[in-house]
């Protein structure tokens, strides 16, 4: 790796300064497509699905096609060597502006136009014995700075793989509004936006520009371009406010005046356009949102979730690749079956429990007017009834059960009993003038087995 960091330091520096036209340079840089990418063209370059990380044990934390991140063993240096060796190795050239220390490395490398960013820092909380480092690889796309459409009377001041500055005697709004015509006529769409910033999209390649105040020269301004590449291009309408493309989670946000049903509309024409089918004929009510999935050909998913949103209709779409809708698929099967497997074990478990016979010991001259699985019931002279209902408690009492008096005297009485999770109710009417009358009843699981003393 060649260092040029002061380099890459005293060019910032005078840039911040004001002067222009100091501190132009290409950074070794050659010539990049004029046209900006597709998601298709730049992963036949590289694709960070597929590209394999380096280092001791690595743990990827984020994959998608134009990005990877993920933690492996080593310290910053030599990770860093390990990934810039493999690199060249695969055909990627460094650029100069490189620069390395314990905390930090930086690179960029360029392979068939396209321009990958390096950065390796170390994990957090690691010994030194046990170093680790944190890995990030961004493909930044392939513009060529000195290609893109611009306004009339700006200046280049600073030019480098990752970013270019420009200079112009217009104020910041009125760059914005220059920015805005030139790139529109060009084909770019606007992309959002944030506090200074604006961002463009073309194809799968979103381009952002800071428009701020030249600190040195009153009434001028600064710009400074970056660019990326995206790992999918979402179809947005025209009419959009506060984007958020979040690339690694492949999925953007966005608030737009459209109506609910017109946002929805949009995306069921758009993607048909790109053989996108819906699942359902109208969109699904989950509480507040109106959800649209959408499924292609290769096995891919997308996601609409529209809701008002003061005022507006407020969109976020999610796309799932194959891989990670057959292994979401892979998951609910499996948790399907494991649910399945702990339904029928429950099931089958209580029914066992309502099979158990409960043994209910009585006096053998004591017969039942009235048995089934679930209750018994004894008819007895008038007299008899609070006595055989003891008779019945202690028996079972001594078979392990606990007895709860609720209410007990001669002429009536209430009793719960309880053996583990089985529950009997046992109660007696005795009042002198008519038969007394016994009865025993389940709660629950369980079936009664009557045994004569």
């Amino acid at each position: 790796m060649r260092y040029s960091f002061r380099r890459s330091l005293l060019c910032l520096s005078i840039f911040a300064t004001g002067i222009s036209n100091v501190c132009i340079s290409n950074f070794g840089m050659q010539l990049h497509a004029q046209s900006p990418a597709t998601v298709q063209t730049a992963s036949k370059v590289i694709d960070f699905v597929q590209y394999k990380p380096v280092g001791k044990d690595p743990k990827m934390l984020e994959s998608v096609t134009a990005s990877q991140r993920y933690e492996t063993g080593g310290d910053v240096a030599a990770v860093t060597k390990q990934i810039t060796e493999k690199l060249k190795g695969d055909g990627w050239k460094e650029l100069e502006g490189s620069y390395a220390t314990p905390a930090m490395a930086s690179a960029s490398f360029l392979k068939s136009q396209f321009v990958i960013a390096l950065s390796v820092s170390p994990a957090a909380s690691t010994p030194s014995k046990d170093a680790r480092s944190i890995v990030s690889l961004t493909n930044l796309g392939n513009l060529e700075w000195a290609k893109l459409p611009l306004p009339k009377g700006w200046t280049s001041t600073y030019s480098m793989p990752s970013m270019a500055m420009y200079q112009t005697d217009a104020t910041p709004e009125k760059a914005k509004q220059e920015l805005d015509q030139t790139l529109m006529q060009a084909g770019w769409e606007p992309y959002g936006n944030a506090i200074g910033s604006s961002y463009y999209r073309r194809e799968a390649i979103k381009l952002m520009a800071s428009i701020q105040a030249a600190p040195t020269a009153p009434g001028k301004s600064i710009i400074q371009f970056s660019s990326q590449q995206l790992s999918y291009a979402f179809p947005i309408p025209k009419s959009i406010k506060q984007l958020q493309h979040t690339d690694p989670l492949l999925n953007i946000l966005f608030d737009t005046d459209l109506p609910r049903e017109q946002t929805i509309q949009f995306y069921r024409d758009e993607l048909a356009k790109k053989g996108w089918k819906a699942t359902t004929d109208a969109p699904i009510r989950i509480r507040h949102e109106d959800h649209t999935i959408f499924v292609n050909d290769s096995k891919e998913r997308m996601e609409v979730a529209v809701h008002e949103f003061e005022g507006l209709t407020r969109v976020k779409v999610q796309f799932v690749t194959a891989a990670q809708a057959a292994e979401e698929n892979k998951k609910a099967s499996i948790a399907a079956e494991q649910a399945k497997a702990k339904n029928e074990a429950a099931m089958a478990n209580a029914k066992a429990k309502e099979d158990t016979e409960l043994a209910i010991v009585v006096p053998s001259d004591a017969k039942p007017s009235k048995v089934d699985s679930k209750s018994a019931k004894w008819s007895l002279p008038s007299g008899q009834g609070a006595a055989l209902a003891k008779k019945i408690i202690a028996a079972l009492e001594k078979d392990g059960w606990k007895s709860k008096q609720n209410v007990a005297q001669k002429e009536a009485g209430d009793f719960e009993l309880q053996k583990g999770e089985f529950r009997l109710n046992l109660d007696y009417l005795d009042p002198g003038f008519i038969p007394a009358e016994v009865e025993i009843q389940v709660f629950g699981p369980g079936k009664i087995k009557l045994k004569s003393q």
